[in-house]
């Protein structure tokens, strides 16, 4: 009896021990189909995308929920044929497992933290079919969103307006060349002509990223991220905002891009309380017709 005892719990754990084996081979296996699917679909997403930030701003604003809608449809279904295997929010597991294992410090996480939760936050809009750019402005097939406007605190404890934006269709690295803001005023007869601008010289984004390095199931093929800018001048009605990049091609070539929104209105909220500090020039007669302003000093130009 001992000896058929034996071969018993012999035989029980071997058998155990190859169903464990079959069931992290159907798991690997299983995680290895859900990836491959989900790089068809991101592809086929890029695919479509590509057509889609062409069209003009209003035609736009419908057919992104579309799209997004499809993928999204899309994601679900996969779930469900390969269940167990996506999860949104694996970076901040994978984070912590960094510092506990002492290869991250605290505050690298919270700067990893920052990017998977801006990327979670766009992600659940737009699959929840709340995605709705507020301004939308595309050139040469670069489209650039600004999807939220309002009041931060920043880094330094200041206020500040955030302008947060998804940009899509870089076809290569970007150069931040310029940021200019124009605001608009009531203009007084007769009173010396002041006009507000912030101006931003190679200025890039305060945060920008590809939240496709955060969360897996994001697309590719868009950066998101955020301006911060100071507060506005209380006499400010609205802000002509201007953004002046290049796209570098595969062979170098510097392709411009302009990008433009148009009289934003502007909010009380958004106004510095006191007064506005700024530097003064002398607006040139081509800025100021530009602003529908005629120049108050007209030069005669006939010959003596």
């Amino acid at each position: 009896m001992k000896g058929i005892v034996g071969w018993f719990v012999g035989l029980v754990l071997v058998v155990g021990s190859a169903f464990g084996g079959l069931q992290a081979y159907k798991s690997a296996s299983g995680e290895l189909a859900y990836h491959k699917t989900l790089s068809e679909e991101k592809i086929a997403f890029s695919q479509k995308s590509a057509g889609v930030v062409l069209l003009d701003d209003e035609t736009y604003a419908k057919e992104i929920g579309i799209l997004l809608t499809k993928y999204f449809n899309d994601l679900r279904s996969l779930d469900k044929t390969h269940p167990g295997h996506q999860d949104f929010e694996r970076e901040y597991a994978r984070g912590a497992e960094e510092v506990a294992a002492g290869r991250m410090s605290a505050s690298q996480k919270a700067m990893r933290d920052e990017r998977v939760k801006l990327s979670l936050d766009l992600l659940n809009l737009m699959r929840s079919g709340q995605y709705r750019p507020i301004y939308t402005s595309q050139d040469k097939g670069f489209r650039f969103d600004i999807y939220e406007m309002g009041v931060v605190e920043s880094d330094g404890g200041q206020p500040a307006i955030r302008a947060s934006f998804v940009q899509w269709g870089a076809f290569g690295p970007i150069n931040y060349n310029t940021i200019t803001g124009t605001f608009g005023v009531e203009i007084e007869e007769g009173k010396p002509v002041e006009i507000p601008q912030i101006v931003g010289d190679g200025q890039p984004p305060t945060l920008n990223f590809e939240p496709s390095d955060w969360v897996a199931e994001f697309f590719p093929g868009v950066e998101m991220g955020y301006y911060e800018f100071p507060l506005f001048p209380p006499q400010a009605k609205t802000i002509d905002l201007e953004f002046g990049y290049d796209i570098r091609t595969i062979g170098g070539t510097a392709v411009p891009i302009a990008i433009n929104f148009k009289q934003i209105a502007i909010p009380d909220s958004w106004k510095v309380g006191g007064d506005w500090k700024a530097k003064e020039r002398f607006a040139s007669d081509e800025e100021l017709k530009a602003l529908g302003v005629d120049p108050q000093v007209k030069v005669d130009k006939k010959p003596n």
